[in-house]
């Protein structure tokens, strides 16, 4: 997508590979969301997304930790002119955004790289994904 560009459902249909995931605080540090993290983000036609992310976390992480490195969720997905992702979540790992919209900002570059950006209780996160 070239700048200034208006984004699309078209642009967002298919399968991204995560590449890259940092939280910025409110302190305006910025650290990764955790090591090895990896994920997929699905976009369809009928207007359905899903994504799921982990840590890559140690597989000897107890049970008990494990909600901490790994987030999921799924729903629908509305594109504005504003370049922005609106995502209407019906089922998430964690149950506090179950019924939530979630407004992603977004640019694709080269047609294959999508960025989202947003703003969330933890700080603004940051995720570059590839097309898979």
């Amino acid at each position: 997508m070239k700048e200034n560009t208006q984004l699309t459902k078209t642009d967002l249909i298919g399968t991204w590979k995560l590449i890259d995931f940092k939280i910025t605080k409110p302190d305006g540090q910025t650290k990764d969301w955790g090591p090895k993290s990896n994920g997929v983000l699905i976009y369809d036609e009928s207007g359905h997304m899903s994504t799921s992310i982990n840590s890559g976390a140690d597989t000897n992480v107890a049970a008990k930790d494990l909600d901490k490195n790994i987030l999921f969720y799924a729903g629908t997905y509305e594109v504005t002119d504003k370049n922005q992702v609106h995502h209407f979540v019906t089922n998430a790992s964690d149950p506090k955004r179950i019924g939530k919209e979630m407004i992603r900002n977004a640019e694709i570059t080269n047609q294959k790289y999508l960025r989202l950006t947003a703003d969330g209780e933890y700080g603004q996160a940051n995720l570059l994904w590839e097309k898979a």
